[in-house]
């Protein structure tokens, strides 16, 4: 299939990018993490995550919404397994960490 995206649209998507990281980049670390936290709160009070498996997550990087909150709660409730921490995080199931269950 060829590309349909010119230069100049391309040039618009990767300017709105990169004004919408500066937005989130000035946000205070106080702010994000409140913010994170509050998140966490709403999303682990879910009726439609209860009791769910299996959940995916994504690990933060940047400033981006600090995930951990939420998978440090689903790990309390045994519904998803914590990765061990290293250069190369090992999952039960994944990258080569042994399965569980």
């Amino acid at each position: 299939m060829a590309d349909r995206t010119n230069g100049s649209s391309a040039q618009a998507k990767d300017a709105l990018r990169a004004a919408a990281f500066a937005k989130r980049d000035a946000l205070s670390r106080d702010w994000r993490h409140r913010a994170s936290e509050s998140i966490a709160e709403r999303v682990l009070d879910l009726p439609e995550l209860m009791d769910r498996e299996p959940i995916g997550a994504y690990w933060p990087i940047k400033s981006e919404v600090d995930s951990r909150p939420i998978l440090e709660g689903l790990v309390a409730r045994g519904q998803i397994w914590p990765c061990r921490r290293s250069a190369t995080p090992t999952c039960p199931g994944v990258n080569g960490g042994p399965a569980i269950r």
